[in-house]
Order: structure tokens, then sequence, then C-alpha cells
């Protein structure tokens, strides 16, 4: 459920979620999935050499898309000192949401 606080509609960390791996998703050009476990969120998005093919394996050149999606869609900047939570839907919705509630 979502609430305002100081004006602005504050999204509960589910819908945090869903709307940033959206807005990821339309950046990329990615083929939207319809998100069911919670478990999703905190795969990783970039792909390593170790990984095995789980989350959305992304590459470094994606996450410029993504630090800009963000800082359109959400009026969020991601700095460099920020990198680290690129590492799935959730840290990313963890820093959203603590951004947009200052």
């Amino acid at each position: 459920m979502s609430h305002t606080q100081k004006g602005r509609k504050i999204m509960n960390n589910r819908e945090l979620k869903e709307k940033i791996l959206c807005s990821i998703e339309a950046r990329l050009g990615l083929e939207h999935m319809e998100v069911v476990e919670e478990e999703y969120y905190d795969l990783p998005i970039f792909l390593n050499d170790d990984d095995e093919g789980v989350g959305l394996g992304l590459d470094s050149i994606d996450a410029i898309e993504i630090i800009i999606a963000i800082k359109e869609d959400f009026n969020v900047k991601i700095g460099d000192a920020d990198m680290k939570i690129l590492k799935n839907i959730s840290s990313i919705a963890e820093f959203v949401g603590k951004k947009l509630g200052d």
C-alpha cells in the first residue's frame, strides 16, 4: 500500500521493486517479466563468469542506462560512491527508497 510523505507518494517496498524492474526493462528494451517470487529481486543483475545464468544477465554498459533510468524515473542520482548498490533490484530499491524518504 502506498502512502504520502512530505507531499510525495511513497511506494511500499514491493511496489518500488516492481517499478524499478519495469524501468530497467523499458530502458534496456528487455521483455517484461512477471515476478511472482520475492527472491527474484535478490538475484544479481549483472552476469559474472561464475554466474549460472540467473538474474537479468546485464553487463557493465547497461549500468549507465540503469543510472539514467533511476535519475529520470525517480529523480534519484546514483553517484560514483553509490555504484555498489547496483547488485540487484532489492539493493537498488533500498537505496531509492531511502533517497525518496529523505
